[in-house]
């Protein structure tokens, strides 16, 4: 009797532009070029789960959709359930080969702009001006009890990051001192996400060097006469230009700054006319000055919803940006063709390998507040009903609820839609707020138009590995991993 095999459920299948179709494992990262016939027929029995002989395929096409695992002998719950063995030792290679730390420190919640969709506005108004200021001997604490103590090896790599509310503000700035103190005599890197009014004000806290913050994180809401109502101060003045100027500023003292664009369904139509605004001031030829475009996305203070009625998806804010040629600022499109690119230039690793979205699964990542609570996920950070522990007198933490582990027991392979998805290991599973918020457990799904961007990218890079060449086949290198075993 005939062995059956099926088409996998991590195929994905585009046609080209060409009159072939693309094959692409969603596991393997193995990619082909096959007729337009053949991918029409495995589209179709993919779709209806139908199962096929050796006997009914070209020689040739049958051993190179075997052996690049297109085909497999699994049943679709057979294949699932490997897939899902195969990601738990994948996500605990992951866990095991995380070599350096990552340390947030909201200094205080206090800021001097009141952005209508900030996380904090609503644990900001409920406690007014009485909101703390991080301590320098709380620092202290962190840096030589509490890190080493929870880190391990990883405590000697640190990379650290300011947040708040607005870290560069005056009452912050010991804190900030003596974190740059443990920097400069450890060698860790020091970032910060800043709304950049203010930065100009502490000139010694910036630099190139160890022991200064040397990467910001600042946003634009848009065009000038979008920014000045969006980003506002609480005393009402405009702030773009001065958020420029700094920018510059910052620029002259060689710190990189990642200037992030919140995009909403009013500012997205002057995206253009905000390259072209970034532009003429200089901005964009700075070169250590990156500008990327994100949608702004719902909060879990439901504060978003409420001035921005309609949040779309990042795929509508990629087409929207490639419909009115904005080029020199990232879209998310650029973003995932980033991750795929690897699929063309190495064949030497398993390079889809994305078990875990961001630091709330991640090992050795948390947010610590100026009240000694400690959090996974910055956006949650302040609301004490989403703490994950408490930092006590001897400086140890006690984990409350067993929070923490669950965050850390999520992965992209924990629950559906994500374990049957054929483009899983490219996003981690999506963001565990969002999918909270969406489906009430973070055990769910995030997922913003991931699949329509994997297959953008797959089929303009196809399209330009084709007019270089009449064939389109990459090496099967990586396919050799003992690990993926269990699925070819």
């Amino acid at each position: 009797m005939n062995q059956k095999f099926f088409v996998s459920n991590y195929l994905n299948i585009y046609p080209s532009n060409r009159d072939t179709h693309i094959l692409m494992h969603g596991v393997t990262g193995a990619i082909d070029e096959v007729s337009n016939n053949l991918g029409l027929r495995l589209s179709r029995c993919r779709r209806k789960q139908q199962s096929m002989e050796e006997s009914e395929f070209d020689a040739t096409d049958f051993d190179l959709l075997r052996s690049r695992g297109y085909l497999t002998a699994l049943s679709y719950e057979a294949e699932v359930d490997a897939f899902v063995e195969y990601v738990n030792k994948l996500h605990q290679k992951n866990r095991a080969a995380v070599s350096s730390g990552f340390v947030m420190l909201a200094l205080s919640y206090a800021c001097n702009l009141r952005c209508p969709y900030c996380y904090q506005n609503e644990m900001r108004d409920r406690n007014g001006p009485s909101l703390r200021a991080m301590s320098p001997d709380f620092v202290d604490t962190l840096f030589t009890k509490t890190i080493p103590a929870l880190y391990g090896s990883t405590a000697n790599n640190l990379q650290i990051s300011l947040y708040g509310g607005e870290p560069f503000a005056p009452e912050n700035v010991p804190a900030i001192e003596r974190a740059l103190y443990y920097a400069q005599h450890r060698g860790h890197e020091v970032s910060a996400i800043s709304n950049g009014t203010r930065v100009n004000e502490f000139p010694n806290l910036f630099g190139e060097e160890h022991g200064k913050v040397n990467n910001v994180q600042i946003s634009l809401d848009g065009i000038p006469d979008i920014h000045n109502k969006s980003r506002i101060p609480m005393s009402g003045e405009k702030t773009f230009d001065a958020i420029v100027e700094n920018i510059h500023w910052l620029s002259a003292k060689g710190v990189k700054i990642a200037l992030r664009v919140n995009v909403t369904v009013e500012s997205v139509g002057t995206l253009k006319d905000l390259e072209n605004i970034l532009d003429q001031r200089g901005v964009s030829k700075l070169p250590n000055v990156s500008v990327y475009c994100t949608a702004i996305h719902e909060a879990h203070t439901k504060t978003a919803t409420d001035v921005f009625p309609e949040i779309f998806s990042q795929w509508k804010l990629a087409n929207e940006m490639e419909k009115k040629g904005v080029s020199s600022m990232a879209s998310p499109y650029d973003k995932t063709c980033g991750t795929m690119r690897n699929l063309f230039d190495n064949n030497e690793n398993i390079l889809l390998n994305k078990t875990m979205f961001c630091m709330e699964n991640r090992p050795y990542s948390l947010l610590f507040d100026p009240y000694g609570d400690v959090y996974g996920c910055y956006e949650e950070a302040g609301y004490t009903n989403k703490r994950i522990g408490v930092v006590t007198n001897e400086g140890l933490v006690d984990f409350v609820d067993n929070r923490y582990n669950t965050y850390q027991s999520r992965n992209v392979a924990s629950h559906e839609p994500c374990r049957s998805c054929s483009v899983a290991l490219t996003c981690g599973g999506g963001c565990p707020l969002q999918a909270e918020i969406a489906n009430g457990t973070i055990f769910s799904n995030h997922c913003d138009s991931q699949k329509e961007l994997v297959a953008k990218s797959i089929i303009a890079f196809v399209e330009k590995k084709t007019a270089e060449s009449d064939l389109m086949v990459l090496d099967a290198n990586r396919l050799a991993k003992e690990e993926m075993t269990p699925l070819l």
